[in-house]
């Protein structure tokens, strides 16, 4: 049996809180891990792992981006909870200057995780101009908003490695993101995408809507090809994309072929 963890900072609070939680971690074998952060976690409490990071496969034929407007769609894509920042992000769009504002929208995406939270956010952003509420979505609806939007925002307090990064790198989006997610492990600072210190706040200030010409669209360029060379696990093959099989148990490598 494989233990497949993909928490970082709950790791944390479960051995502090869970009796006998501890104990369980350390007496389990084969433990992967999604990201290097999940992994630093498991090291914290004396625990190996095997890295085994997610990969899709290019989705650029089934979901090709659209042409750029003269409206800079930033978009954060995530269940509503405190550890995801959707606070944040709206009160840093909301410190942009208003003829930034004014060329920009902030799109939400994601289910109601945590009502009071999700609430809150809508109170006291629902009235500010730019600001959007979509909801959850079902796939395919989700990779189709996905390619409709400019910037991907990931403002997370904790979040180990968000599949919606690896999603928009894959189709060479521009991503800002905190230092707090796994992902800013694989994003060189304003090569392939974005990443703000958590403790400054300002997300949406790291990558400002204003200077999306030539700039955001490098990034975009660079963000795909981080993608294809270290976030995707997934190898062409005369029959598409399949998983690299050395990251599998043996038992399961001939199911693959």
């Amino acid at each position: 049996m494989r233990w497949y963890i993909h928490e970082s900072g709950l790791i944390d609070e479960m051995v502090r809180d869970t009796d006998g939680f501890r104990a369980v971690l350390g007496s389990a074998r084969n433990i992967l891990a999604v990201s290097t952060r999940t992994a630093a976690a498991l090291r914290r409490h004396g625990v190996s792992s095997r890295l085994l990071e997610t990969g899709i496969a290019d989705p650029k034929d089934l979901y090709p981006v659209p042409a750029r407007s003269d409206v800079v769609r930033i978009g954060v894509f995530g269940s509503f909870e405190p550890r995801k920042g959707q606070d944040i992000a709206a009160q840093a769009f909301a410190m942009l200057p208003p003829g930034t504002r004014a060329n920009a929208t902030l799109d939400f995406f994601g289910r109601d995780h945590d009502p009071d939270f999700q609430e809150k956010v809508r109170r006291t952003w629902q009235r500010q101009d730019g600001i959007h509420f979509h909801g959850e979505k079902g796939h395919p609806d989700y990779w189709y908003c996905l390619a409709d939007i400019d910037i991907v925002l990931v403002p997370s307090r904790d979040d180990p490695l968000p599949l919606v990064a690896s999603d928009a790198l894959a189709l060479g989006k521009t991503i800002v993101c905190s230092d707090s997610t796994g992902t800013s492990d694989y994003i060189e600072h304003e090569v392939s995408g974005f990443v703000y210190p958590t403790a400054r706040g300002r997300p949406v200030r790291a990558a400002d809507p204003a200077d999306r010409g030539s700039h955001i669209a490098r990034i975009g360029a660079g963000a795909g090809a981080r993608s294809m060379r270290r976030c995707s696990r997934w190898r062409r093959s005369p029959n598409g994309y399949r998983t690299d099989s050395r990251l599998l148990p043996s038992g399961f490598r001939d199911r693959i072929r």
